[in-house]
């Protein structure tokens, strides 16, 4: 997987205008697309509320088409007041996901509840739905399928800051959290907290094939073991610093 990230203050993701504007153009490809072929998947990171007028961040990553990946964000976490883009954006850090033109709703990565805990999502998966090897739509795989109710809040969010309801109102627009206390050991922080967004397909390609890693994604195996099943990912992309 080849990867690469631009714009901003962490120096991980920054890499000057020109480079942003690479990404964007990028980002906006996804058409006539076969299996042996990759797709860029740009992954855009900022507050929930966009209309505040704050930059965001945005790397881009190329995903073999139909493989079951994951983009991971190096060096993506660290625990308060230390980490960057909570002092960027705020307790409310959000991602989404662009291909094809196509974009996501947002999803939280770190936030503050209600109750002042401080919580970090693990485990988001994107479905890229193809037709006919065009991008046709992004949609997240909700649900808090590998964690009790005390630990599944509301985590989908619009670009104005609104829950955004996915598509209905049920509970499949919520996720899984650890406590932010759970992403450190020691000097450690653990691989489950790092910004890591997993990758599936479905539709066709350009030659009419039926696409299958959606079949892998996490909602459809909530009674196995996630440690497990997480190695059976054929790419993990990164971004190159």
């Amino acid at each position: 997987m080849r990867g690469y990230l631009a714009a901003g203050a962490l120096a991980l993701l920054w890499a000057g205008v020109a480079r942003a504007q690479s990404i964007m153009s990028a980002c906006a490809s996804g058409e006539n697309v076969a299996l042996g072929d990759d797709v860029t998947i740009c992954l855009g990171i900022g507050p929930t509320n966009y209309t505040e007028g704050i930059n965001y961040k945005r790397g881009a990553y190329e995903v073999g088409l139909d493989e079951f990946s994951r983009m991971e964000v190096r060096n993506s976490w660290d625990p308060r007041p230390n980490d960057d883009l909570i002092n960027t954006y705020g307790d409310d850090v959000a991602i989404h996901v662009q291909a094809g033109s196509k974009r996501s709703f947002q999803k939280l990565y770190r936030s503050t509840l209600s109750d002042g805990r401080n919580v970090t999502f693990p485990y988001m998966t994107i479905i890229v739905i193809m037709d006919k090897g065009k991008v046709d739509n992004l949609v997240w795989d909700d649900g808090c399928h590998f964690c009790s109710s005390g630990s599944c809040t509301q985590a989908t969010y619009s670009f104005n800051g609104l829950i955004g309801d996915n598509g209905d109102t049920s509970d499949f627009n919520d996720d899984c959290y650890l406590l932010d206390s759970e992403c450190v050991s020691g000097s450690a922080v653990s691989e489950a907290c790092t910004l890591t967004v997993y990758v599936v397909f479905a539709g066709t390609d350009n030659n009419g094939i039926t696409l299958e890693s959606a079949n892998l994604r996490f909602s459809r195996f909530r009674a196995f073991n996630l440690d497990n099943f997480v190695e059976d990912t054929e790419g993990t992309y990164e971004a190159n610093t």
